[in-house]
């Protein structure tokens, strides 16, 4: 099923001069950009498109637990060779790796976010590799 909404958070609007609008500005955390842009689309320069904005009647983001993939990533982490592989590969220390690289902000969120999942395992089976040349 096609999504066709994102949450965010109202942040701040600015009145445009000259042109009698106001631009209303939401944020969306990073981990969930790719999710948004999948809804919203791309921008074009050449045509508007209008957008519903509805207020979620005081509803709260849930918070999200980690799992077992949250679990794996912080066991990577201490792992002496992950941090060789993170450090020879990547340039990158263990942890900044797996956020940067899944594009998460928290662990937990490779539990909840489809395409953080996929990063994560894409990036255990370049280390999986890694692991038997080096």
């Amino acid at each position: 099923m096609e999504k066709l909404a994102i949450s965010a958070t109202f942040v701040d609007y600015r009145r445009i001069k000259g042109r009698k609008v106001h631009q209303i500005i939401f944020e969306v955390p990073s981990e969930k950009w790719p999710e948004s842009y999948d809804v919203l689309g791309e921008p074009s320069i050449d045509t508007s498109e209008w957008f519903a904005i509805a207020k979620m009647n005081g509803a709260e983001p849930v918070a999200a637990k980690g799992g077992r993939l949250a679990q794996r990533a912080g066991i990577l982490s201490g792992e002496g060779g992950f941090a060789a592989f993170a450090a020879e590969k990547h340039g990158k220390e263990p942890v900044a790796l797996i956020y940067d690289f899944c594009g998460v902000t928290s662990r937990a969120h490779l539990d909840h976010d489809d395409r953080a999942a996929a990063r994560f395992h894409e990036l255990t089976r370049e280390y999986d590799a890694w692991r038997l040349v080096a």
